[in-house]
């Protein structure tokens, strides 16, 4: 699923990516930020 909306998201100018630190979504982000070489932001939970 995180794969399809990163394709999904191909088309839009995405310059950062905000998640908290839990273990899922970071690893939910890092599938989804990968194509646009950005390094997630982490926030608290």
């Amino acid at each position: 699923m995180a794969g399809f909306v990163s394709r999904r998201l191909q088309d839009d100018n995405i310059t950062a990516v905000y998640c908290s630190p839990m273990r899922r979504t970071v690893q939910t982000t890092s599938i989804i930020s990968e194509p646009y070489r950005l390094s997630p932001v982490y926030t608290p939970a």
